[in-house]
């Protein structure tokens, strides 16, 4: 035996003196290699972004196995690597051809299966936004990189270009989802958040001291969150509150009491009490020029003043010899 394969062997003698030539007879000589096979396990399933994975590189008897992927969507073959590109189903085929010592392998062929990834969906890590918060940045991607899409289950939230902003005290249910595509499944979270009243505060910082005489003072009339600061004295024969303006009836000391009860959307301002000082006025003497007198010449000059108290002004010479007052 010298290879594989067939051959006919011719079988004839050409006869002697005694016996005529032989009809020839044949007979087909089939040499056989040796049996080699492909030895390799159904494939488990996969799921997409696995790594690349190793098949068995050679057969039974060191022949290198060539393999083929019916769908190459799913699945490239380098050598004996596989490598994954998408979710779905293809055919993986393994063969193994022959030499001069070995026939060619039986071909073998296993379902290669590869499922969708998984993706996840982070929301904020909040229970509970006051009223009048700033608004809160939500994700715009899945950790896929794929983009989320949002809803509010009440007017309580409004979402608008990834930003939440609450419009009202109560409870609202944030959904987040993607509906998955080719290769990722898809994505749903829910998460309820609890919009409270929000806070506010009286901002009143000037100064309470002032004069009889002085005009109406004007206070805040609003809080830090826009609500109407309602104000009391404690003695209104002092001074009197009326809206947001003081108005002075006396000499003396007193407390006034800002207050602003809240409403639906906040709650109520912490009371602000300040003590008010009315102090005496201030007096101002306006008195016209006096003309330049002429020893001899000039009796007198009238003098001419007003004060803004309208009260009586007293007049005195500092030098009696050059000039005196005649009441």
């Amino acid at each position: 035996i010298c290879g594989l394969g067939e051959t006919i062997i011719i079988a004839s003698q050409p006869g002697n003196d005694d016996y005529l030539e032989a009809d020839q007879v044949t007979r087909k000589l089939i040499v056989k290699g040796h049996l080699q096979t492909i030895v390799w396990d159904e494939l488990p399933v996969k799921t997409y972004e696995d790594a690349p994975f190793s098949l068995p590189k050679t057969t039974d008897k060191g022949i290198n196995i060539t393999y083929t992927s019916s769908n190459t969507n799913v699945a490239t073959i380098s050598d004996n690597v596989v490598t994954i590109v998408g979710a779905g189903t293809c055919e993986i085929t393994a063969n193994a051809p022959g030499n001069s010592t070995y026939d060619a392998a039986e071909t073998v062929t296993h379902t290669l299966v590869v499922n969708r990834q998984t993706q996840h969906i982070t929301l904020p890590d909040v229970e509970t936004i006051e009223y009048g918060s700033t608004p809160i940045m939500l994700n715009q991607y899945t950790d896929k990189n794929l983009k989320i899409l949002y809803s509010c289950s009440n007017g309580v939230a409004q979402i608008d270009n990834y930003k939440l902003y609450v419009k009202m005290p109560g409870k609202v249910t944030i959904t987040a989802y993607h509906q998955g595509n080719n290769n990722y499944e898809p994505v749903k979270i829910s998460k309820e958040l609890t919009v409270v009243k929000g806070n506010q505060e009286i901002v009143w910082n000037d100064p309470l001291s002032f004069f009889w005489g002085d005009h109406d003072i004007l206070l805040p009339k609003i809080t830090n969150q826009g609500l109407v600061i309602e104000y009391q004295s404690a003695n209104n024969e002092i001074v009197e509150v009326v809206g947001n303006l003081i108005k002075i009836k006396s000499i003396g000391t007193t407390q006034i009491t800002a207050k602003q009860p809240g409403n639906s959307y906040y709650n109520s301002a912490t009371t602000v009490i300040r003590t008010v000082t009315i102090n005496k006025g201030k007096q101002i003497i306006t008195l016209e020029e006096l003309p330049d007198g002429t020893y001899g010449q000039m009796d007198h000059i009238q003098l001419y003043a007003t004060t803004n108290s309208s009260s009586k002004i007293i007049f005195e010479s500092s030098d009696q010899s050059i000039a005196q007052i005649d009441v």
